[in-house]
């Protein structure tokens, strides 16, 4: 990414993203994976989303740290599903977006194909998240946030742009 289009770090958790971008594509960092990849049906719960996943996804394709094209879009049952493109290595990404209520929804990224190999970090769990999750029943929220600690925005930053 060109210093032209760089901005400035806020604060936010989507400024790991100009962090990634700096180094390479995102598509080559294991923890950033699998924290856009957060799906509740992967726990056998009904409706969470996690904070961290929703601005993490949102800034993929849109705005300053988007790398993320759309090539395409369907509706599966309740679901909208798009195929996406990195557009710095190719890697082929599949977006679902499942609106729940007026007050909660969820979306995740799913990886299809990896262009080029990992430069970030293995997965080491409990994974840091500093939004936390949602949900409409505490326990399957508790079921999904096993695997994570709540955690600043500056220490997610880090665990998420650390190499190999």
């Amino acid at each position: 990414m060109s210093d032209s289009n760089k901005t400035k770090p806020t604060g936010q958790l989507r400024d790991v993203l100009l962090t990634m971008l700096d180094v390479a594509c995102p598509c080559r960092f294991p923890r950033f994976v699998y924290l856009v990849g957060f799906n509740f049906q992967d726990y056998k719960t009904g409706p969470v989303c996690c904070g961290d996943t929703e601005e993490l996804v949102h800034g993929s394709y849109y705005g300053p740290t988007a790398f993320l094209d759309k090539i395409s879009q369907r509706r599966v049952s309740d679901s909208t599903h798009s195929d996406y493109k990195c557009k710095i290595c190719g890697t082929a990404w599949e977006f679902v977006f499942t609106d729940y209520s007026i007050s909660m929804y969820r979306t995740y990224l799913r990886l299809h194909s990896q262009a080029l190999s990992n430069i970030g970090a293995d997965v080491v769990l409990p994974f840091p998240v500093a939004a936390g999750f949602m949900g409409f029943k505490q326990n399957d929220i508790e079921t999904c946030a096993k695997n994570f600690k709540q955690s600043s925005v500056d220490e997610c930053i880090a665990y998420l742009t650390q190499k190999k």
